[in-house]
């Protein structure tokens, strides 16, 4: 029973998570700092580091390299799965200006722990990307 529910939330997870990578491919300028949130941390729950990576800065990928920033998510990964990965996903502030934004989030993980990040980000040529070096 409890494998039965685990498998339609995953199912769920991947189809929101489909729904909202569409969505962000189609407009990826019109997308919130919020969503671009979720996406940057759905894909770093899924281990697609090297789209994890595409929503940095160019200045950050150019400066550190993409194989390196891969491996430093990589750790992030292992993490997250230490977890059981995620449970639960919320948005609990965003704001925004023109050129930067601030996202707050809160996470609840399958195995009862919880966490709440702060994350920077800022516009590079109309799209936001997540600033990991503030």
């Amino acid at each position: 029973m409890q494998e039965l529910q685990d498998r339609r939330e995953s199912a769920e997870k991947t189809s929101s998570l489909r729904s909202l990578l569409r969505e962000f491919r189609r407009h990826p300028a019109m997308a919130r700092p919020a969503e671009v949130v979720k996406l940057f941390i759905r894909q770093l729950e899924l281990g697609k580091l090297r789209d994890v990576v595409m929503m940095l800065p160019e200045q950050i990928v150019n400066t550190v390299g993409a194989a390196k920033l891969e491996s430093i998510f990589f750790d992030n990964t292992d993490e997250l799965r230490a977890k059981g990965g995620i449970l639960r996903l919320e948005i609990i502030g965003e704001r925004a200006d023109d050129q930067s934004a601030e996202v707050d989030v809160a996470m609840r993980y399958q195995d009862g722990s919880s966490d709440t990040e702060h994350i920077v980000l800022v516009k590079e040529k109309r799209e936001w990307k997540v600033d990991m070096t503030r």
